[in-house]
């Protein structure tokens, strides 16, 4: 265990310097974001989600092929296009916005914030969703950087909705402004297809952790870190070598600026692992997230 920290401190000093950008401006994820924990006050999504989707075409200079001019739109929810969700789970809606192959988009808002773009068409049983809060008014998505639009239902609300199913739709409508540069017109992503079903009255402990951390991901989307962090602690006391738990509870703490303690989390994240997938390296999001912390300990003031 010893040498396995050794290891992971001399590659973190050998990297400190390189610090990521402050994704929480703008709402924007990088492309490589690994799933399933998120940046700061982002959450994650996984590119694969994303594909063409009915953006309006435009021709491309020298060539005979139409690329859409639009950002690309899908729409998730756990970070699944189709399924079945138990009643009484947190439900997670993010709708991704990519860069079309034609080249970088802008959005903006002409009041509020980008997300206020893009709105839900619901079919079937409504959901009780709940907006993440938002405030970047812009946006430029370009191949390196996606940007998220969220709603929430809370395991509570989700306990009250009646079995069956849902259709979700996404649609990013940004009207034509004079004088704005910025990207106008209306895409709307393929339909996600969930059946809402009885949940079981006892969990298996893998299920139990799934469930753990997807109600600290829809508290972090609401900004309810003292919610997320009781959450964790409660699947500590389950499993306290729950990697992913320690992982997310470490990130939860940084975005409160508890560096000491997120630091700590970490560590405890990698020996988590360690334990649990005997001769592997920690995954690179653990070290990633623990380099940002050394970094911006090692900035100048």
């Amino acid at each position: 265990m010893k040498k396995a920290s050794a290891v992971l401190i001399l590659s973190l000093l050998a990297s400190c310097g390189k610090a990521p950008g402050d994704e929480k401006k703008t709402g924007a994820l990088p492309v490589a974001a690994p799933p399933p924990s998120g940046t700061r006050d982002q959450a994650p999504a996984s590119p694969a989600l994303f594909t063409p989707e009915k953006a309006p075409p435009s021709p491309v200079p020298g060539g005979d092929a139409f690329l859409p001019s639009g950002p690309l739109v899908s729409i998730a929810v756990n970070d699944m296009r189709e399924g079945t969700i138990p009643r009484g789970w947190p439900l997670i809606v993010q709708v991704l916005l990519r860069a079309p192959p034609s080249g970088p988009v802008t959005l903006k808002s002409g009041q509020g914030a980008w997300q206020d773009l893009v709105s839900l068409e619901v079919e079937g049983q409504p959901w009780p969703l709940q907006r993440a809060p938002a405030t970047a008014p812009s946006i430029t998505l370009t191949d390196t950087y996606l940007g998220i639009a969220a709603w929430i239902v809370t395991p509570e609300e989700s306990m009250r909705l009646s079995l069956g199913q849902t259709r979700l739709r996404a649609t990013v409508k940004s009207p034509e402004t004079p004088g704005d540069p910025s990207w106008h017109g209306a895409v709307t992503s393929s339909p996600a297809a969930f059946e809402i079903v009885e949940a079981r009255s006892e969990l298996p402990p893998a299920e139990r952790a799934t469930f753990a951390e997807e109600s600290m991901q829809a508290a972090l989307w609401m900004k309810d870190r003292e919610r997320a962090l009781a959450i964790a602690g409660k699947a500590l006391e389950d499993d306290p070598k729950q990697w992913r738990i320690l992982h997310l509870r470490g990130r939860v703490l940084g975005r409160m600026g508890k560096d000491e303690e997120a630091t700590a989390s970490y560590q405890q994240a990698v020996n988590a692992w360690a334990e649990t997938h005997p001769n592997q390296t920690p995954p690179p999001f653990i070290l990633q997230d623990q380099d940002l912390i050394l970094s911006q300990r090692l900035r100048p003031r």
